[in-house]
């Protein structure tokens, strides 16, 4: 990952899920992603158009 504080919110989301028993044993690749979109911030996007 390339932004160490993403990264840390991941890792604490993880392990959050883990101590309240919402997860059970390995997360698979669909779950790390529904996750991954959920901690994601929004991101904007512009147009830019030329006359």
């Amino acid at each position: 990952m390339s932004k160490p504080e993403f990264a840390k919110k991941v890792k604490q989301q993880v392990a959050s899920l883990a101590q309240s028993g919402r997860v059970q044993g390995r997360i698979d690749e669909d779950q790390m992603r529904d996750l991954l979109k959920e901690l994601q911030p929004e991101q904007k996007s512009f147009d830019i158009r030329r006359r």
